[in-house]
């Protein structure tokens, strides 16, 4: 399976098919799935909010964030970046999203809504 990001009382894991995402209760390698949602594509990076309980998925190709609802396990939003966009950081205190774009070399900082 793809990386994946530990929360207290489940796992959030890309899917086998990299076009998936699902959340896990139990052991990381054989829990329980609790949900499952269709992503654009393969996430380069994965981070948690646990101020929102927002999951950001930095997907290279096509170029776009995505962000999941981690209870509902739904899109909520997709942000367009840029195609080679991999890498993504989170700053949970400001609540700020950054994102390098390496093919145009430049960090875009996105303000995150904390509900």
């Amino acid at each position: 399976m793809g990386a994946s990001t530990p929360s207290a009382t489940s796992t959030l894991r890309s899917g086998d098919s990299n076009k998936s995402f699902a959340k896990e209760a139990g052991d990381p390698d054989g829990g329980t799935e609790l949900g499952f949602v269709v992503i654009a594509g393969n996430p380069d990076a994965i981070r948690f909010n646990p101020v929102s309980n927002h999951v950001y998925l930095a997907i290279g190709k096509p170029g776009v964030v995505q962000v999941v609802a981690a209870r509902s396990m739904a899109v909520v939003e997709t942000v367009e970046t840029r195609p080679g966009a991999p890498t993504l950081a989170l700053d949970a205190r400001r609540q700020e999203l950054y994102v390098f774009c390496p093919p145009i070399c430049s960090l875009r900082a996105y303000t995150v809504s904390p509900s």
